[in-house]
């Protein structure tokens, strides 16, 4: 019984105690269970002698007996059953022999003292299991000798009523030590394996009550007639031939079961089967072979013999597959070995409380052989059969043998076979990971690490006389407010268009990666000539504003392009980068669509921008933000019809600013909403208090950005701003530009919708300025067109422009819709836009923008004349 109990005790250690305050405890309580029995016993029975002794006239002493449990506990047993190592002793026969010769307290005293010191010197166990046996031994005991006392009775000692009160006695204490060893493990590991439980416990029975039967035997031998237990000689001598014969079978099969294992690697190894599941068979036939709960198999993948891919089989039905792994001291110091010494060799168990550092599978190796995979050519792995099933047995001599046989056979076929192809596959793999790592995967192009790793090569080479490399860094404008009109699907395709666009007609030499988002560079190894540079930054400007179908619809993008070279100095790649980014920003305060070439000055302009975004974060809380507002003239009538309201920062230190200086920094910061929506508020409360005032109807036009239609609550927004400062929906229009409508999108289309259903009058503003938007003009519920100040300005000069504004006339007119001359700087503009029956007109020559006093002195004018307007309106506003 106790044997077993260190068999399931050891085999299942798998992992050293993790709560050994537990183990502890339970080792109490048995402790004290066993005490509390034997006191009991001897308190009732005062220390009798045993049923036999009358009738034998002996009584075993209590150190015989003990003697009998050392020799019992000395010399284990091993069997294997259906492929389970099993190990037991003959501790059941001293323990029934004592029954009924012994005195009760001498067998529990002679049960610890025997058992423990075989333990001790046989074992050399740790302090908790040596405690753990020793208070399994006490109970035990104690259980058994207290049951057979009670269910003995008076009956004649040989009685078969006695026979069975030992069987029993036997059985109860076998079963309760597997229950508090199944305790033990419960406690160590967490969890308790059921199978095994059941298995140990039919087993531990069966070999408990056989020892037992032959101890009853020998005793009732011993009592009928005391010289026939020399008859027992015979039946034992038979038994040592049958157990020969026994040893004999199991090697022959052993040996047999060794050559199945190196024909089924053959088989595994060269099959058709895929290099992992032909490792995980290989692996398991192995395990089984060698009867260890765990099996490993270690491809190195690199030349140090450091890193590499590990299998793994058990504990039990777990499989891990080709994990990725680095060799460590401390950790696989067995494995380190067999590399540094390329044998094979046995890793026994070690003695007393010493515990190896190295694990497997998540467990501590306990005893192990270890082999190194070494092919024709090279050392490529490591093999691990580690922690034998079983606690008594560990891996022999001749298995090493076989194992180290095993292992050569492996290492060969799998370097001439099935590895080399699997490395091959390994390294593709690996390429095939560099190239994800270093690109793109929307676009195709080279990504950010690509892009640094070549830049400084490039300039390695350049402080080795090379050539030097320019970088071209290229910013989508707009890209936030057409990905948010055409949804990320939408955004993703524009992306790509724009990646071909950029990447098309660049030489081979040169690099085009996207960076982030809507950024992508283009690195140009031999940028000595700036002119080609310059001419590749062109190119890629044409390239990317080409009108591009997306979903049915024409998108034109832009892009602004920064230029930096090495300027003959020593640069790092970041710094480099760093100008590129820095002269693409130089370019887009510049009116984007453009490029500009790095120069030191650019430098404090972009710090500049900078401080001015963050200056203007908190320009409405200071209250800097004003309106200045332009009248809007009736040419037929000469009357103001209404206003434009037009936006002012009064920086505290650089003064008074137009939108053109700050408007750009706030639509690349999101500053853009609520600014525009402080506008908006500002001029419908200005323009309703203007309207209370006088008679005539006034509108009031505020210019509205992409980035503030596309919020989705804009439209109620505006609803409240017109519903709080009292002003109707009719009295206010909202302008866009025509490069915000010309994009023919679902969202915007509908937002217009609902702003005209809501009562809104909508303008497109800068109508004419370069984008073919007139085939949009029937698609959009707009009221008016205001022709570009630029196409005003140069109408003039060339019939072909005045052309262009009288057919954007004829076409306003013919779709009922309201036409506005912007721009009006003299008087000969102003009758050329009167010629063409434009509606109304604004401009410098009728009136000057005016803050709000300034208008309202001008109200009080009666009429505003289109004729020497700007007279007037200074006078008025003197």
């Amino acid at each position: 019984m106790e044997t077993i109990a260190q068999a399931m005790a050891a085999g299942r250690s798998r992992v050293g105690p993790r709560r050994p305050h537990l183990v502890w405890a339970l080792v109490g309580v048995m402790a004290a269970a066993g005490l509390g029995l034997g006191s009991l016993l001897l308190s009732s029975s005062g220390g009798g002698a045993g049923p036999l002794t009358g009738a034998l006239h002996v009584q075993l002493p209590w150190w015989l007996l003990a003697v009998a449990f050392y020799l019992a506990g000395s010399r284990a047993v091993h069997l294997q059953f259906q492929r389970e190592a099993h190990s037991f002793t003959l501790s059941e026969i001293p323990l029934v022999v004592g029954l009924f010769l012994a005195a009760p307290g001498e067998v529990i005293l002679a049960s610890v003292l025997g058992s423990g010191a075989a333990l001790i010197i046989h074992r050399r166990p740790s302090p908790v299991k040596l405690a753990f046996n020793l208070s399994l031994y006490l109970l035990g005991s104690a259980v058994a000798v207290s049951l057979f006392r009670l269910t003995a009775g008076v009956a004649s000692p040989l009685a078969p009523s006695t026979w069975l009160a030992a069987l029993l006695a036997v059985a109860v204490s076998t079963v309760i030590g597997l229950a508090a060893v199944n305790a033990a493990i419960w406690l160590v590991q967490g969890r308790s394996d059921r199978r095994r439980l059941a298995l140990a416990v039919r087993f531990g029975l069966a070999v408990a009550l056989t020892n037992s039967c032959l101890a009853l035997i020998a005793v009732t031998l011993a009592q009928a007639a005391p010289s026939a237990p020399w008859l027992l000689i015979v039946p034992l001598v038979l038994v040592g031939i049958a157990w020969l014969s026994y040893r004999a079978h199991i090697g022959e099969r052993e040996q047999r079961d060794s050559l199945q294992l190196l024909y089924g690697t053959t088989s595994i190894l060269h099959g058709g089967t895929e290099l992992e599941a032909a490792i995980v068979a290989l692996l398991r036939d192995a395990r089984r072979t060698f009867r260890a709960e765990f099996a490993e198999l270690t491809l190195f993948t690199a030349e140090g013999h450091r890193e590499g891919l590990r299998t793994t089989l058990g504990p039990d039905d777990r499989t891990e597959v080709m994990a990725a792994v680095r060799l460590a001291p401390g950790t696989d110091d067995l494995r380190l070995r067999a590399v540094r010494d390329r044998a094979s060799f046995l890793a026994p168990v070690l003695s007393g409380q010493e515990a190896r550092s190295d694990g497997i599978g998540g467990a501590p190796v306990r005893d192990a052989m270890v082999a190194p995979l070494v092919g024709e050519r090279s050392l490529i792995g490591t093999f691990v059969m580690a922690n034998r099933q079983g606690a008594l047995g560990t891996f022999r001599p001749a298995e090493l043998q076989l194992f180290e046989t095993l292992a050569n056979h492996a290492g060969v076929a799998l370097e001439n076979g099935r590895l080399g192809r699997s490395l091959k596959d390994l390294s593709e793999l690996k390429d095939q990971l560099r190239h994800q790592a270093l690109h793109d995967s929307l676009t195709g192009l080279g990504n950010r690490d690509l892009f640094t790793e070549r830049l400084a090569a490039a300039l390695d080479r350049h402080g080795h006389e090379g050539p030097s490399p320019a970088v071209v860094f290229i910013d989508l404008d707009d890209f936030k407010a057409v990905n948010d009109s055409l949804g990320h699907a939408g955004g993703d395709q524009l992306l790509r268009a724009s990646a071909s666009a950029i990447s098309h007609g660049l030489r081979p030499s040169d690099l085009a990666v996207r960076i982030a988002g809507d950024e992508f560079a283009v690195l140009v190894e031999d940028g000595r000539d700036m002119g080609s540079v310059i001419r590749i930054a062109e190119r890629i400007i044409e390239a990317v504003a080409r009108p591009v179908e997306i979903d049915g619809r024409w998108i034109t993008a832009s892009a602004s392009v920064g230029i930096a070279g090495t300027r003959g100095r020593a640069q790092s790649a970041a710094e480099l980068m760093r100008d590129a980014d820095v002269a693409m920003y130089a370019a887009k305060s510049r009116g984007k669509s453009r490029f500009a070439v790095f120069d030191p000055s650019m430098t404090a302009e972009l710090s500049e921008r900078q401080q001015l975004r963050d200056e203007l974060s908190g320009a409405i809380s200071r209250s800097e933000l004003s309106l200045r507002y332009q009248p809007i003239t009736d040419l037929r009538t000469g009357q103001m019809l209404g206003l434009e309201a037009l936006l002012r920062w009064q920086h505290p230190s650089r003064g008074e600013l137009a939108p053109a200086a700050f408007l750009p920094v706030a639509e690349e910061s999101g500053l853009i909403v609520p600014i525009g929506r402080w506008v908006l508020r500002e001029a419908c409360r200005q323009a309703q208090a203007w309207r209370a005032d006088r008679d005539r109807p006034l509108t009031v036009s505020v210019n509205v950005s992409i980035g503030q239609l596309l919020q989705p609550d804009f439209v109620e927004d505006v609803a409240g701003i017109l519903s709080g400062a009292g002003l109707p929906p009719d009295a206010l229009i909202l302008e866009f530009s025509e490069a915000q409508v010309m994009i023919e999108d679902a969202t915007i289309a509908s937002r217009l919708r609902e702003l005209k259903r809501s009562g809104v009058s909508l303008a497109i503003d800068g109508f004419g300025n370069g984008f073919s938007s007139l085939r949009y003009l029937g698609r959009f519920p707009v009221d008016i067109i205001k022709i570009a100040r630029p196409l005003v300005a140069t109408m003039g000069r060339t019939p072909q422009d005045a052309r262009i504004a009288e057919a954007i006339v004829a076409l306003g007119h013919s779709l009922r819709l309201q036409v506005v001359a912007e721009g009006i700087e003299d008087p000969s503009q102003l009758e050329r836009v009167r010629s063409m029956d434009c509606d109304r007109a604004q401009g410098f020559f009728l009136a000057r923008p005016l803050d709000a006093a300034g208008i309202g002195r001008l109200l009080g004018v009666v009429g505003l004349g289109a004729r020497g307007g700007a007279a007037q309106v200074a006078s008025a506003a003197a």
